[in-house]
């Protein structure tokens, strides 16, 4: 076993620990946040919401530390804004003189702030966007990937990712595979933006159940899918190596249990 395939089954499995340390803290802090006068549905958007972003930070800084062996100097993960400007085709349908005017002489002081829940630089290079669901709806897609369009107006080199803890879209994204046929209706609306190659990971296996959230069934995170996740996030940045598909940690599990044969 290699130094750095151990850190990197490590920084998995930790993970993982930290994953099942929070669900199990998490009807206490219902209970308490409910006794403040929070309502449940506001607790648990920012609970998952803030667990989805700290797994997939994680399991992109043990891909890129533990896995490919970058320097943690060399990258850098935000969600800052980025300033995208005015098309210079734009003409407003609608619009006073006056606003015309400032639009013909100070178009380049006009802009959006766009972003997306993680930014992912390395050598001070925009490489990455990922953006962090709990589920994924058709409708939030839409929104998604005009984010997306926009920040590749500046940086086309942005590689575009969902990392979604439950899979809400249809199909077989709940397989946790890597290659999945999708759902026709995400494939329709996917196929109206092609210049933005949206890939979708998936870390739950099972699709999401309306009437039993995730953390009342209990499932499990499993170290393959984490995996997965972070080969398939190296794949899409080049980093990859597409000769060897097999999951680095299922030989290094399978080592070990020859080890103890």
């Amino acid at each position: 076993m290699s130094k750095n395939t151990d850190k990197y089954y490590k920084s998995l499995q930790n993970i993982i620990d930290d994953y099942n340390h929070r669900i199990s803290k998490l009807p206490m802090l219902l209970k308490r946040e409910k006794a403040k006068g929070r309502k449940q549905g506001g607790i648990l958007r920012s609970f998952t919401g803030t667990l989805m972003e700290d797994m997939t930070e994680n399991i992109v800084n043990s891909a890129l530390i533990h896995r490919v062996g970058l320097h943690p100097n060399r990258i850098r993960i935000d969600k800052s804004k980025v300033k995208i400007p005015i098309s210079s085709e734009y003409s407003p349908v609608e619009a006073s003189e006056t606003f015309k005017q400032k639009l013909a002489t100070v178009r380049y002081k006009l802009y959006f702030k766009a972003s997306v829940d993680k930014h992912i630089w390395i050598d001070n290079k925009l490489v990455c966007g990922i953006e962090c669901k709990t589920y994924t709806e058709n409708s939030m897609l839409k929104r998604i990937l005009v984010d997306f369009q926009l920040l590749r107006k500046l940086n086309p080199q942005m590689v575009p990712f969902v990392f979604q803890l439950e899979n809400f879209l249809g199909g077989d994204y709940g397989l946790c595979q890597q290659h999945c046929d999708g759902s026709e209706s995400t494939h329709t609306i996917l196929s109206h933006f092609p210049d933005v190659p949206l890939r979708i990971v998936t870390l739950l296996n099972g699709d999401r159940s309306i009437h039993t959230p995730f953390y009342q069934q209990k499932k499990p995170l499993l170290i393959e899918n984490l995996d997965l996740a972070a080969n398939r996030l190296l794949d899409g940045l080049g980093m990859g190596n597409s000769n060897t598909r097999e999951s680095s940690v299922i030989k290094l599990k399978n080592s070990l249990e020859e080890a103890f044969v």
